[in-house]
């Protein structure tokens, strides 16, 4: 069965375009074969090709030599593989061989494809929004995790390879500092219109929508300091979200930085073994602090527990905020206090985005990008106090 895109009708048609006479290597034909059916907007970006075992039986040539033909065009990004799956043509082959681009080729179709590490507590709201946009707009929506960097290249190759894809909003996968970005260079170049749901990595160029975790803390810290708090604890799980991890740990230390009566910072990564024991310590000292901010809720759900089993009375002796507001916060004894991302609005603003992006013609998008930096709210509950 021959891939979608190209043209061949049988075996005859294709072993007519090759010839063992000419002293032309045969993977160089080979390559030359597949050049002309992208120069001709046959085969277009995402479009699969033969098998290695196929076309090496159609043309009656070796399979090593298809696979050097197709290896020597995988090296000069004109094509790329996915385990298991096939192999299909890039981003980057209409520009390298002069053919029409891929994004003024492309027919924008009415599936959106959303990209996200998993559905959470926080993730779950932002793809319920986007549901309910595309749902009015008449546009389906394809579900793609990126939970880890393997996955996240597959996911994107996939979103290339299918051309019935008419948007892209994905949340960068972020919990390792060690990646090439190069897949989405693919999708910059592929034409398809795509927003980021969180900050995207440093100098790539898409829209985005996102919450700035390091104002966010900054104002919860300070909003602390003002209500009396001047010792303040930094809570922090060091194993999440690396670049949030950083972000509000940035906003903490700023926060303590500014103004006159600068505090001092005292940080307890819940990562480490004797992170429990440390704090009770740290509580049973004169100088201990009178508040406790966090960078998630969980770390903060667990410190309020633990300081309650020890005898502390919160918030009379300690207030402790959370950050993410998610459900867990009204369930504890002494209900916390969280900093509130407005989720809904972060999933409704990105497809308002990408709308914006599918209306618009291919130059147009490329004429600058758009940024929408959402504020952070805190939501108070009974886990914190002001200090007369």
């Amino acid at each position: 069965m021959k891939p979608p895109g190209w043209t061949f009708q049988s075996m005859s048609d294709v072993s007519s375009r090759i010839s063992k006479e000419t002293g032309e290597p045969l993977y160089v034909q080979i390559q030359n074969i597949i050049l002309d059916e992208i120069r001709s907007g046959t085969l277009s970006p995402g479009s699969p090709i033969y098998s290695e075992h196929e076309l090496a039986a159609r043309l009656d040539v070796s399979r090593l030599t298809v696979r050097r033909a197709y290896g020597e065009m995988v090296n000069k990004g004109l094509l790329y593989s996915i385990h298991g799956k096939g192999t299909y043509v890039s981003a980057d082959a209409a520009n390298s061989t002069g053919a029409q681009s891929p994004s003024d080729r492309r027919r924008l179709g009415t599936t959106l494809a959303v990209v996200f590490p998993e559905i959470s507590q926080f993730f779950g709201p932002i793809l319920h929004s986007i549901e309910d946009e595309a749902k009015a707009k008449g546009m389906q929506i394809q579900l793609i995790f990126n939970s880890s960097l393997r996955s996240e290249n597959d996911a994107i190759d996939r979103v290339l390879a299918t051309e019935s894809t008419g948007g892209l909003i994905i949340t960068p996968y972020r919990r390792s500092t060690q990646r090439s970005y190069s897949k989405y260079m693919d999708v910059y170049r592929s034409g398809i219109p795509t927003v980021m749901v969180g900050k995207p990595p440093f100098h790539l160029h898409f829209d985005s929508v996102y919450c700035d975790d390091v104002v966010a803390t900054f104002d919860l810290v300070s909003e602390l300091r003002t209500r009396g708090h001047e010792r303040v604890a930094w809570l922090m799980d060091s194993s999440g979200d690396a670049e949030a991890i950083a972000e509000r740990k940035e906003g903490y230390l700023r926060a303590l930085a500014e103004g006159s009566a600068s505090g001092t910072a005292t940080l307890i990564d819940t990562v480490t073994p004797a992170w429990e024991g440390n704090l009770v310590e740290l509580m049973g000292k004169p100088d201990r602090p009178t508040a406790i901010a966090s960078d998630n809720d969980m770390s903060a759900a667990r410190a309020l527990n633990l300081l309650l089993a020890n005898g502390f009375r919160v918030p009379e002796e300690v207030s402790i905020v959370g950050f993410d507001n998610y459900e867990l916060c009204e369930t504890l004894s002494v209900p916390l206090s969280s900093m509130s991302q407005p989720r809904a609005e972060m999933g409704r603003r990105a497809f308002e985005l990408l709308r914006e992006q599918i209306g618009r013609e291919e130059s147009q998008r490329r004429t600058g990008v758009h940024h929408i930096v959402l504020v952070p709210t805190l939501v108070e509950r009974n886990s914190t106090r002001s200090i007369p």
